[in-house]
């Protein structure tokens, strides 16, 4: 009876995630990987316009993730991806007194391009861009809120996805492929 049930338990996970894994191939679900990529950008020189800025930071650590080879010397890889500085603003539409909660609207701006070792273009400068509305209580000051961070932390993260599409695009492998490297 024992191993009856372990057989059945078993088929039971089988099942489950046949169905689970079925519905997600249905809706376009695809698992993030290298594979996506150009295999012309294994190996990649980043150059940041300010390296210390977090979005640079995770879009770096990201490429890795990727298994991509970042070079410490540009001569040494055949692409350079320059990174471009982000921007981050924010402004309200709620006017009155200070006893009312305020809406911010917070817009993160990003830009990235693609060039040879020669520094001839190959992709030019794309730019990606997140909005969120976000709703502060009277009582918050918008310079010290930890909603703030927090909406920052998961529109950098969108701003990565949007530009992992860009280089897994067939427009940007179209560029590579056209290129003598």
């Amino acid at each position: 009876m024992k191993k009856f049930f372990n057989f059945n338990c078993n088929l039971n996970k089988f099942l489950l995630f046949f169905i689970a894994a079925t519905f997600l191939i249905g809706c376009g679900f695809q698992m993030g990987s290298k594979a996506s990529l150009s295999p012309k950008l294994n190996k990649v020189y980043f150059q940041a316009d300010n390296e210390y800025e977090s979005l640079a930071i995770k879009f770096k650590n990201e490429l890795v993730s990727y298994g991509i080879i970042l070079v410490k010397n540009p001569a040494d890889a055949p692409y350079k991806i320059h990174f471009f500085p982000t921007t981050f603003t924010h402004t309200t539409s709620t006017s009155g007194p200070s006893t009312q909660a305020r809406v911010y609207n917070l817009i993160y701006t990003s830009s990235f391009s693609i060039s040879d070792a020669k520094g001839k273009t190959i992709v030019s400068p794309r730019i990606v861009s997140s909005s969120r509305n976000l709703t502060l209580a009277p009582n918050e000051i918008f310079e010290v809120s930890t909603q703030v961070d927090v909406t920052k932390t998961s529109m950098e993260q969108e701003l990565v996805v949007m530009i992992f599409n860009i280089l897994s695009s067939p427009l940007v492998s179209g560029a590579l492929n056209s290129t003598a490297n």
